[in-house]
Formats: C-alpha cells, sequence, structure tokens
C-alpha cells in the first residue's frame, strides 16, 4: 500500500530540496493532513516562484549587458583582457539563469505529482 503522507513528504523535502514549515498538533491530536499538504503546496509555489523570478531577473541582466557594452567590442571574446571578463560574467548569468529555470521546471513538474497524489487519497 501507498502512504500517501509519506510519499508526498520526500516529494517535497529531498527530491524539491525545500523545508516545510508544518503545523504543529495539540498534544494528544493527530497532525491535520490537509493542513500538512496545504503547508507542502504552499511551500512548492513560493519555491517556484522564486526561481522563475530569478531566472527572469538572470535574463533581465543578460540583456542589459548586451544593450550597454560598446559597439565597437568583440562578441563574446575570451582572453585575458576586460573583454574576457565580459564574457564570463556573461557566461556566469546565463549558467545560473539555467539553473533556475531548470529548477522552476523541477518544481513544477513535483508539484503535479504531489497534486495527483493528493487526488488519488481522496
Amino acid at each position: 500500500m501507498l502512504r500517501s503522507k509519506a510519499v508526498r513528504a520526500l516529494l517535497v523535502e529531498e527530491v524539491g530540496g525545500l523545508r516545510v514549515d508544518r503545523p504543529i498538533a495539540e498534544k494528544g491530536e493527530a497532525p491535520d493532513p490537509a493542513a500538512e499538504s496545504a503547508a507542502e503546496r504552499e511551500a512548492l509555489a513560493k519555491a517556484s516562484r522564486k526561481a522563475l523570478g530569478v531566472a527572469l531577473l538572470d535574463l533581465v541582466a543578460v540583456l542589459v549587458l548586451f544593450t550597454f557594452r560598446p559597439a565597437e567590442t568583440p562578441f563574446l571574446d575570451p582572453g585575458a583582457t576586460e573583454h574576457g571578463v565580459f564574457t564570463l560574467g556573461i557566461l556566469l548569468i546565463t549558467a545560473h539563469g539555467g539553473f533556475r529555470l531548470a529548477q522552476y521546471l523541477q518544481l513544477r513538474t513535483i508539484g503535479r505529482l504531489h497534486e495527483e497524489i493528493e487526488q488519488r487519497e481522496r
């Protein structure tokens, strides 16, 4: 038998890498599964929005850097000059944006799996 609560917790905490602020149950009472599920959904949504926001911010940063660079400078010129530092900066920002975009897509997938598990519980 599938333990839905355990699978959801593994998805959110281990696969998603999120820390969930679970509601504290009163002494002697069982924790409310609906409240725990809502806390997990909230953590997933918050992390997903943050990852997408940072990815978009990185994209804007790359666009600004390319827009305001002097037109006579070479395009992505490697080397030990200021153009090489510019190239390295562009590559680092782009890599970070790609990582955050992949994180956003992974969190969306985890969210869909979380919803599917909740529907199977009902």
